[in-house]
């Protein structure tokens, strides 16, 4: 819960309700939240109820649309990813949060499906790279974007 709270006040902190003169404004506030949970042999309890806390905060906060997906498989992490940044306008607020297992290889960081059952080798083609999801968040033209730093397992 604590770490709930913490993203909260930093959220709050973005939109500058604390100090008005230095508030940035956008048009919309969108988030995506995926909890990833259920890896077979391998299975998380915290990923969705993190992913459902912080979906909650978002929505308390006032977001204009907070999508929640849990226990998504690799096609299903592409195809949601997508249709996130496909809603993204220019002015645009986008915060996506991840919750579940992540690697670094090769000095890259992957967010990783609950599908994912390969080797180290594998991780291009059955992870999520997470510089993938930068990069389309800078293209997206939101005015302000916001997403955890992954490579850090739990």
């Amino acid at each position: 819960m604590k770490r709930v709270l913490i993203l909260a006040s930093l959220c709050v902190l973005a939109f500058g309700q604390s100090r008005p003169s230095n508030q940035i404004r956008v048009q919309q506030k969108l988030a995506l939240v995926i909890g990833n949970g259920a890896y077979p042999g391998n299975a998380l309890k915290n990923p969705p109820n993190d992913a459902a806390a912080m979906a909650r905060t978002l929505r308390a906060l006032g977001f204009d649309e907070v999508t929640e997906k849990r226990d998504l498989n690799r096609r299903q992490m592409r195809q949601e990813i997508d249709k996130f940044i496909a809603k993204i306008n220019k002015g645009d607020m986008a915060w996506v949060y991840y919750a579940g297992h992540g690697v670094q290889a090769n000095e890259r960081n992957y967010l990783i499906p609950v599908d994912f059952n390969g080797e180290e080798s594998d991780l291009d083609y059955d992870a999520y790279p997470a510089d993938q999801l930068r990069d389309k968040l800078e293209k997206s033209g939101a005015r302000l974007r916001i997403w955890p730093t992954p490579g850090r397992p739990r």
